[in-house]
């Protein structure tokens, strides 16, 4: 009777391979996530740049938005694969 009911754990679709610590696209999937996260990383440098005129302040604003990003990606991955 049960033959034809789906075992969820197998048809779960990887999008990131695991590859010396850090996560790489294996899908389109993983590909497209990566979209909006390198538009934040280039946005908050090019604000960085032109809003912030003292070097250290710039760092101090790319760092941590350059990181909270990192991090996200990185739980994002890591719930993906």
């Amino acid at each position: 009777m049960n033959k034809k009911k789906k075992d969820r754990s197998s048809s779960k679709k990887i999008w990131f391979t695991k590859v010396r610590g850090s996560y790489l696209p294996a899908t389109r999937n993983g590909w497209l996530t990566y979209i909006p996260y390198i538009a934040y990383m280039v946005f908050s440098y090019i604000v960085g740049i032109k809003e912030i005129k003292q070097p250290w302040v710039i760092i101090l604003f790319i760092l941590p938005n350059w990181i909270s990003a990192f991090a996200v990606i990185t739980l994002v991955a890591q719930k993906k694969s």
